[in-house]
């Protein structure tokens, strides 16, 4: 299927440095904002994160008020789906409604009225969050750490077990299940609203050093598979193509990015896997303009790298309308008929096909054509600097 006409000669390459300069203008523009605009979702930032919808009409401004008024300040309301679905995503930069002077409360307390256990420590663990553990030398009763943790202001979870006998191989060892941060902000909610109002739909939530492991690893991956593609098309095709490539796939992390420093919508796992698909398809057009680059460099025509890469770009120009034409209608359906993470994806991705398709053109060429200038300079220099080697020893053997 052709689209394009056979013959069709654009100038592509004839536009690199003003398409280029936007590009760079546009890259440093999101580099610049991306350190105050990304908004970390509880997937790396940490925290807590519960879905609630609402039978009736309630406004973000509503259930904002009503978090921060039950001690949550700077908690994150974020309306999801149609207005008609009254749902929202309620975020909270924690994941335990336990201070650290609650636990150091707690730990005097015990260690004042519980003497008569031996010395007795407690911990808790801050990506959990939810449960506190306590070890003692003596077995204590599970109603005296009860009495212990009331009378230090901690609040036991209202349903279900609340302390726990852990105790093994002769180590007594307990946990205290306290009231976590969703069951607060979920029965706030409902003394606000009532219960009949209000359906928590999903509860998530995310330890602070799991979260930086996360976005860490979520780095790694793109850099390593930046690193692949390097070596690929260098062993592949030529050295002069490898950094034109790499370059694209910088390119177009960074103009994905701006999505969500645009947006300001939440950058989560989900946005990694953008990343990562984005720097497949990119890869995937690159590869095709630079096989057709190959087929025509074997004709030896007697052309220019540049006006080479302009050939294959114009050859190749129907197949990359048609596959970017059809995954971008793809996403346009993704777009008009899903919400929340999905439709993020696809909005992303749609960002990511266009940029592709444009790095492929204009990125990855004009770059290629670059370093293939800058390696002719070096080997005329070596060339030169043979010549003057061998005349300077000629003429010491003459005298």
């Amino acid at each position: 299927m052709e689209l394009i006409k056979p013959g069709t000669n654009y100038d592509f390459l004839g536009k690199s440095r003003t398409v280029i300069t936007l590009s760079l203008v546009l890259i440093f523009a999101v580099l610049a904002l991306l350190p105050f605009r990304l908004n970390y979702g509880v997937d790396f930032a940490g925290g807590t994160e519960i879905e609630v919808a609402f039978n009736e009409a309630v406004s973000a401004k509503e259930v904002r008020e009503k978090i921060e008024a039950a001690g949550f300040a700077g908690a994150g309301v974020q309306q999801i789906g149609d207005a008609s679905e009254n749902a929202y995503i309620v975020r909270v930069e924690r994941v335990s409604i336990l201070s650290a002077e609650q636990v150091e409360a707690l730990r005097e307390t015990m260690n004042q009225q519980l003497t008569g256990y031996g010395a007795i420590t407690v911990d808790v663990d801050e990506n959990v969050g939810d449960r506190i553990d306590v070890r003692s030398e003596q077995p204590i009763p599970l109603a005296e750490l009860e009495r212990a943790a009331s009378a230090a202001g901690i609040e036991l979870a209202q349903v279900g077990e609340r302390v726990r006998d852990l105790t093994r191989a002769g180590e007594p060892t307990y946990q205290l299940l306290t009231q976590s941060l969703s069951d607060r902000v979920t029965s706030t909610l409902i003394n606000a609203f009532g219960a009949d109002e209000i359906d928590v739909r999903r509860v998530d939530y995310v330890g602070p050093q799991v979260g930086q492991q996360l976005r860490n690893r979520g780095i790694m991956s793109m850099l390593l598979a930046m690193g692949a593609v390097l070596l690929y098309i260098a062993f592949r095709f030529d050295i002069r193509f490898a950094p034109g490539a790499v370059l694209a796939l910088v390119h177009d992390v960074a103009i994905v990015l701006g999505y969500w420093v645009v947006t300001g919508r939440e950058f989560n796992l989900t946005s990694i896997a953008v990343l990562l698909t984005v720097i497949g398809y990119s890869v995937n057009d690159t590869i095709v303009v630079f096989d057709r680059v190959r087929e025509i460099l074997a004709r030896k025509n007697g052309k220019t790298l540049a006006e080479n890469i302009n050939t294959a770009v114009n050859e190749s120009l129907s197949r990359t309308v048609i596959t970017s034409g059809s995954t971008g209608l793809a996403m346009v359906g993704l777009l008009i008929f899903t919400s929340g993470s999905l439709f993020d994806f696809a909005a992303a991705m749609l960002v990511g096909v266009v940029a592709a398709t444009y790095s492929s053109i204009y990125i990855a060429g004009p770059v290629a054509i670059w370093v293939d200038k800058k390696l002719q300079e070096s080997e005329a220099r070596k060339k030169a600097a043979g010549g003057h080697k061998a005349k300077r020893s000629a003429a010491a053997h003459a005298d």
